[in-house]
Order: structure tokens, then sequence, then C-alpha cells
């Protein structure tokens, strides 16, 4: 079939190069008969670079972890903005939290409620 990729050709065309060498090991141990055994050195090298890897990735993800925080700081400063000047000052829960949404009611002190 024209989608699926066997042996080493799908190691060719992955972009990352620990899942590459990884599918290398694993086609080396397991499809053909193993002449050499990989030294514990090697291994302790490649976790390392895995380790590396994973730490880019985790510091990625706190800057958009971040970047998202900032957005939702604004929505909320947004809405409060709004609800002062159509509303006044009056008072404002935020209740009944809703987990397909991600987000709870906001009720008013009037009694309207707005729902995710």
């Amino acid at each position: 079939m024209a989608g699926q990729v066997k042996g080493r050709e799908k190691s060719k065309q992955t972009a990352n190069s620990g899942y590459r060498v990884f599918l290398y090991i694993y086609y080396v141990n397991y499809r053909t008969p193993m002449k050499k055994s990989l030294s514990l050195q090697f291994i302790w090298e490649y976790r390392i670079n895995l380790h590396a890897e994973g730490d880019k990735l985790h510091a990625e993800g706190n800057k958009l972890w971040a970047e998202g925080d900032k957005l939702w700081a604004e929505g909320d400063k947004l809405w409060a903005e709004a609800i002062l000047s159509i509303h006044g000052n009056i008072k404002m829960e935020w209740k009944n939290y809703n987990s397909e949404k991600n987000d709870h009611e906001c009720h008013l002190e009037n009694g309207e409620v707005y729902k995710p």
C-alpha cells in the first residue's frame, strides 16, 4: 500500500533524530541477528540527548502556557470592564465549572447568568 512504510525507510522519513535511532536499534535488535552489542556508554549518551530534547520541549511548553495565561487574563479583564461599563459596580461570581468547555458560569448580582 502507498501509505505504509517498513523498516529502515520509516526511520528516514521521521524528523525526530531520537526516533530514528530508536527505530534503527529496534530494527537491529529484532529484525536481524545482532553481531555487536551496544555499549552502556552509548546508551547513556543517547539517554542524555533524549533528556536534553525533553527539556527543550518543556521550556517551549512553559512559554506557551504563560502566553495562554496572559490571554485568559486579558479576556477576564475585558469581561470585567464590560460589566462595569454596562451595569456599574455589581457583584460577579464564577460558579458551576464546566469541564468540557474548561470554564465557569458567570452569575451577576442582578440575576443574569452567562454560561460558556
